[in-house]
């Protein structure tokens, strides 16, 4: 991860194509997906039927507007404790579609304002030396790691998991969820202490963390220790039942 968003040529620009990813997967899958899970509820709703996918789809919609309204507070669908199997009506579903295309125009015009400040700061470093900037692009662009980092060969870009949608497209652009350590694969930064560290670093402190646990059991012998102290235990219950 370091060596794709922290190299000389990529880290002017990371910035910026983070924020198009995010927006890029929000206006183009996360919507899609929201909308089609919206609307077939909305069919049963309208033919006052529960298909196989009516509870389902209302799980998904519900957490993803709970979650988007807590990432994006301006974003909040307000009624989305509505989106429940004995609360929910045609109009609140006509209403969460109405704040899903709020949604998706908000992102497109985040998507354009990322993109338009990236072509400005390309444009800027080309007229001073595009000579440069092309050599320093040559010599540390990898588009073996970058399709590695970004799962461009992945033909699943979202997927459904646990009535959420879970974002398979360029992790190496998603920030992480889990409040301590834990991350999706390639995840450029971890939460640790609610501090959001870079991978590397957090790796380099786990590593050090392990050897010294291991160097502490090896030192004071505690493996040993353990297993004699299973062995005496054995042999009393073994005594004991004869």
């Amino acid at each position: 991860m370091k060596q794709f968003k922290d190299n000389r040529y990529e880290q002017q620009f990371y910035a910026y194509d983070k924020a198009m990813s995010l927006a890029r997967y929000k206006k183009d899958y996360w919507y899609i997906e929201v909308k089609g899970n919206l609307e077939k509820v909305l069919t049963d709703l309208k033919n006052n039927t529960q298909s196989r996918d009516f509870n389902n789809g209302l799980r998904v919609v519900y957490n993803e507007f709970r979650k988007n309204g807590e990432d994006y507070p301006s974003l909040k669908f307000e009624k989305y404790e509505l989106l429940t199997p004995d609360k929910v009506t045609e109009t609140i579903i006509n209403e969460a579609l109405d704040r899903l295309e709020y949604i998706r125009r908000y992102f497109v015009a985040y998507y354009n304002n990322a993109k338009d400040k990236k072509d400005a700061l390309l444009t800027t470093l080309q007229n001073i030396d595009n000579e440069a900037l092309l050599k320093l692009r040559d010599d540390y662009t990898n588009k073996s790691l970058e399709e590695f980092v970004t799962n461009k060969n992945e033909t699943e870009k979202i997927i459904e998991f646990k009535g959420e949608l879970r974002q398979k497209l360029d992790p190496i652009y998603m920030d992480p969820r889990h409040p301590f350590i834990k991350a999706h694969f390639y995840s450029p930064t971890k939460l640790l202490f609610g501090k959001e560290i870079d991978t590397y670093i957090v790796n380099i402190i786990v590593l050090w963390f392990m050897t010294l646990i291991l160097y502490i059991i090896l030192y004071f012998r505690l493996l040993k220790k353990l297993l004699d102290s299973g062995q005496t235990a054995f042999g009393k219950k073994y005594r004991a039942s004869e």
